[in-house]
């Protein structure tokens, strides 16, 4: 079977090169030779022959009653029909449950290079129809079942052909693919009709492509294997007028369906299927890839192909890789498939289904057929393990499923019992098949065969690995269900598959946890979203760009609340009057003062004088309970409490430590700001402290300094952008901290703050008022406020900017305020970093919301559990770094 001379006793099989398949051929051959039934898995404990003959010796020692007796097929006596497969039978319910799909035609297209003999090629092909009896199957109704029709005669017309040689060469190879795309999508009468369909293409005087399409009903991967191996045979014959040195077949498929039926009634089906009601008796969790589009009720099966390649001195290597396991280079690269899966999940129990020939007796080796059956191979991903102790780990696995391999998947989903869901394909949604052809004949007589690449129609899984080996190397392709997936995304999980191969051959002792998965050119993707580095004024304060507002142009309107307004040079004067009284009572740089103030003009300016004074604010909103304001101004170690007379019994502070602006600023006080000096805030200075919300404990203090909101502000001021000319209408509370960008961005610019009070903030219907009569250009919400002022009835204004952040925005309403403004942005960023770290333009709601790119000199990455970059798409846990990362908890 290895081809190899001089071979001794204690070679090994898998050292030779053989693999998982081969050890299945060599073990059926083994039993039909000596009447015996060694499972798959002695092969791979005794690799050698010398072992080997040690395994048949001890197997023949056993009693006959407790011996397994070798399978044979017997021939059925109606030549003319024959029961369904139980594999047809499933395939069958499936495609009248929804007909006229294409997910099971199973395309293939045949450059044929050399000097053809038209009639000695058709005759070869119809020979091939007459010696293989399921090519000339059909299926047939017999009291309302279906069974299998084999027809006495059946030939097909191959020529004259298709002639595409007018056409210059790309032009001709892109008809071409166009052509056998349109054959493909062309789904199969499934009753009474052939099961297959050919067509000719003539590409130039010894070039032609032969696309051949069976129904999946009556074929599989290896009935390739058989084609290939028959027509290498056939043509040649044909073309000297003789008959093919073919040996007559034993059984047909027929024989098959019919003795296999027979078998799933016997001892050996209850034994494995005991083993596989075992390993699945809780079947894991659906594999959650990252989906580009939401999953529909039921899959349509539709699939494409992100085509894949390795080349040889690669695959040398992991083969070489694989035997430091005692494994195969099959089961290296199911293993890379499992961590791809597991990393791109973060699921370590994972089913991938696999193929196996289905072809255990040696007379049904060159028989056509469907014979695969699928195997749900279950593993689970340690990644902490190295790599090569997770291919040991696969090999296990393999070997064991590998040694039973006979029952069928349908019979295996009916024993389980599991609910149906026809959003996904059942226990597994990948899957990973390899086959060596390395052996197929290249050479039909005069013809020199190569395969075109064709895009496989269907798939029925979400995912499905597959590969081809051949001289050069591999090849294959990530299928895909198209339901769910875009091609861009599966393009990129292959460069990843790629890259963990490359990381396993250069570090097979690495966890799998942290092998490389990221690409070169996804790594620079993604280093090129963060490279955001941007100039601003680092040695500024918060309140700064605000006083150069109020000299250049004092008499511009700042702030409105109701039937009151201030203009920069008032809003400048009142802030540091109160300045300057804050200093007069010792308040210096370092010190933090509670501003516990209703909604007005006097609570801005009451903020901008904390700052000037050098000292950090901390928001104390009078609508909190009282237990919690008390905690706040505790933990704070506040050295002042700004406020008014009404409010003062809030919160239980000395009266010398409380400032009141309605009698402690007296109008004699400078206007001026205070001096720079000692006293005064530092970039590096607390601006303010945010409390977060204590949802998961006691609130914690977020400290915030200047340098931070300086930034913040000065990218906001690009990117979503603000002038002079904007009024925007601020709403939040003073003690969420994205009330900074709507009360001091604004005021960075020249341009208008309108204040809300607390009742419009909170209704819908007074706040589209406010938004109309202020000739409102932009305004900062929640998405439950959004939401209000819709179901308010607001038409909005197409001159109109929405920020909303705060909370999740969905696509919903993402589409509603598309229609109604401008500009719709979504804002993304905790606490901790400064207000917003990340903003989106909603373009497309149709297509998701996204919180978009970082901000300026703002770093946002997703990492894994090892702290590992997540590829684009997969989820996993932001990390923000840059300028606007805070100063951290107060007091912690």
């Amino acid at each position: 079977m290895l081809a190899l001379p001089g071979l001794g006793v204690d070679d090994n099989f898998f050292e030779l090169g053989g693999h998982s398949l081969l050890a299945a051929q060599l073990t059926a051959r083994l039993n039909k030779a000596l009447g015996l039934a060694l499972p798959l898995r002695t092969l791979f404990e005794a690799p050698t022959v010398a072992r080997l003959a040690e395994a048949v010796r001890a197997a023949s020692a056993e009693p006959a009653h407790a011996r397994r007796a070798a399978r044979v097929i017997p021939r059925r006596a109606d030549r003319a029909r024959a029961p369904l497969s139980l594999m047809q039978q499933r395939l069958w319910f499936l495609e009248e449950l929804d007909p006229g799909r294409v997910v099971y035609n199973t395309p293939s297209a045949h450059r044929l290079l050399g000097p053809m003999d038209e009639r000695a090629f058709e005759r070869a092909f119809n020979a091939l129809i007459r010696r293989q009896p399921v090519l000339r199957t059909t299926i047939v109704k017999e009291n309302g079942e279906p069974v299998q029709a084999i027809l006495p005669q059946l030939e097909v017309t191959l020529f004259p052909a298709e002639d595409l040689s007018a056409l210059e060469p790309a032009a001709r190879e892109a008809l071409l693919q166009r052509r056998i795309a349109e054959l493909t999508a062309q789904p199969f009468e499934l009753v009474g009709a052939p099961l297959f369909r050919t067509h000719m293409f003539r590409l130039g005087a010894e070039e032609h492509v032969l696309f051949f399409m069976i129904h999946h009903l009556i074929w599989d991967g290896w009935s390739f294997d058989v084609f290939y191996e028959e027509m290498a045979a056939l043509y040649p014959a044909a073309c000297e007028g003789r008959d093919a040195e073919l040996p007559e077949l034993a059984v047909d498929y027929g024989d098959f369906a019919a003795w296999h039926r027979e078998w799933m009634q016997g001892e050996e089906l209850a034994a494995q299927l005991a083993h596989w009601r075992k390993l699945l008796a809780d079947v894991p969790e659906p594999l959650e890839l990252p989906s580009d589009r939401p999953r529909p009720p039921r899959m349509s099966g539709v699939g494409r192909n992100a085509w894949i390649r390795v080349d040889k001195p690669a695959v040398d290597a992991l083969r070489e890789l694989a035997r430091r396991a005692d494994a195969t280079l099959y089961m290296a690269l199911l293993a890379l498939y499992y961590v791809m899966l597991c990393r791109h999940t973060g699921q370590r129990d994972l089913v991938v289904g696999t193929p196996v020939r289905g072809r255990d007796a040696p007379e049904l080796e060159p028989v056509m057929g469907f014979f695969v059956n699928a195997l749900p191979l279950r593993m689970q991903v340690d990644p902490q393990a190295s790599f090569l102790d997770l291919l040991r780990a696969v090999r296990a696995v393999v070997v064991d499923a590998f040694s039973y391999p006979d029952v069928p998947f349908e019979h295996l989903l009916r024993a389980l019992q599991l609910p149906r869901d026809e959003s996904r394909f059942p226990i597994y949604q990948a899957l990973f098949s390899f086959q060596d052809i390395r052996k197929r004949p290249e050479q039909w007589g005069a013809l020199r065969h190569g395969r075109v690449q064709v895009m496989q129609p269907g798939a029925a899984e979400d995912l499905g690995l597959w590969f081809v080996e051949m001289e050069d190397g591999l090849r294959g392709g990530l299928g895909y269900n198209t339901d769910i997936l875009e091609h861009a995304s599966v393009e990129r999980m292959r460069d990843r598959y790629l890259a963990l191969l490359q990381a396993a051959l250069a570090d097979p002792q690495q966890a799998v946890g942290r092998l490389p998965l990221l690409p070169e050119t996804e790594r620079r993707q993604l280093e090129a979203w963060n490279a955001t580095a941007a100039p601003y004024a680092a040695d500024a304060l918060m309140h700064e760009a605000f006083e150069a507002q109020a000299a250049r142009a004092p008499l511009r309107v700042a702030v409105r609340f109701g039937e009151r307004s201030l203009s920069y040079g008032e809003l400048e004067a009142r802030a540091n009057r109160i300045a300057h009284a804050l200093r007069a009572r010792g308040v210096r740089r370092g010190a933090l003062v509670g501003l516990c103030l209703q909604r007005g003009p006097d609570m801005l300016a009451a903020l901008l004088g904390v700052l000037k004074s050098g000292a950090g604010y901390v928001p104390l909103d009078p609508a909190y309970p009282r237990e919690r304001l008390a905690f706040m101004a505790e933990d704070a170690g506040l050295a002042e409490l700004v406020t008014t007379s009404d409010l003062t019994a809030l919160i239980d502070r000395p009266r010398e430590r409380i400032l009141l602006l309605d009698g402690d600023i007296p109008d004699a006080l400078p206007t001026a700001p205070p001096r720079r000096d000692d006293a005064a805030a530092a970039p590096d200075s607390i601006a303010y402290v945010i409390y977060t919300s204590g949802s998961t404990g006691k609130p914690k203090g977020v400290m915030v300094p200047h340098r931070a909101v300086v930034n913040f502000l000065e990218s906001m001021r690009r990117t979503p952008g603000i002038d002079a000319d904007d009024v925007l209408v601020a709403v939040t509370t003073l003690s969420f901290d994205i009330a900074v960008l709507e009360l001091m961005l604004p005021l960075t610019v020249g341009a208008q703050v309108v204040l809300a009070d607390r009742d419009a903030a909170m209704d819908g219907h007074a706040l589209a008022e406010l938004l109309e009569r202020s000739n409102a250009t932009l305004m900062q919400a929640t998405p439950s406020t959004w939401r209000a002022l819709l179901d308010a009835g607001w038409l909005g204004d197409l001159a109109f900017t929405a920020l909303c952040g705060g909370e999740p925005m969905s696509p919903g309403l993402a589409a509603q305020l598309r229609g109604r403004c401008k500009a719709v942005w979504n804002m993304y960023g905790p606490t901790e970093t400064t207000v917003w770290s990340t903003c989106w333009r909603v373009e497309h709601p149709d297509e998701g919301v996204s919180i978009g790119t970082p901000i300026a000199n703002t770093q946002v990455w997703v990492l894994d559990e090892q702290r590992q970059p997540c590829p684009i798409g997969v989820p996993g846990e932001l990390w923000i770094g840059g300028d606007g990362v805070t100063l951290g908890y107060l007091h912690r």
